[in-house]
């Protein structure tokens, strides 16, 4: 992952964290783990820091002191359910899918993608208000 990639992760207000797929290299004494895993840690399967982890640790450090970025005041509304009481989560997300194309779109016109609401929680004012979202947007106005 890309320190771009990090800094534009941690330019979402209210971030916790950031998580790493495996915080060490599989050992290669164990053999039936697909070729990639083997090289995935930000440390060696002895436990020698990698210049990615370097660079890892590097910008947390940068980032822990820095400002706490301000909200985007818009927001998606993702449905909670369709019609048939399904939740299109994955359908509607997915490359291709309405949601996940409208907040591209949004994050390309803006620079930053728009916050996430569910449409069952799109009216909550006190919750609206306290992430700082000023504007409610449904997919097809984007």
């Amino acid at each position: 992952m890309s320190q771009d990639r990090l800094r534009h992760a941690a330019s979402v207000a209210g971030l916790w964290g950031i998580t790493w797929w495996c915080s060490h290299d599989v050992s290669r004494s164990l053999l039936d783990f697909p070729e990639v895993e083997y090289d995935l840690g930000l440390f060696t399967s002895d436990r020698e820091l990698k210049p990615t982890g370097r660079r890892f640790g590097e910008l947390a450090a940068e980032l822990r002191g820095a400002p706490a970025p301000e909200p985007v005041a818009e927001a998606l509304v993702l449905d909670d359910v369709d019609a048939t009481g399904t939740v299109p989560h994955r359908e509607a997300c997915g490359p291709g899918g309405a949601f996940f194309e409208a907040w591209m779109r949004h994050a390309e016109r803006v620079g930053r993608g728009p916050q996430i609401v569910l449409r069952s929680s799109s009216q909550d004012a006190a919750l609206l208000a306290a992430r700082g979202i000023r504007h409610v947007v449904e997919v097809a106005a984007v």
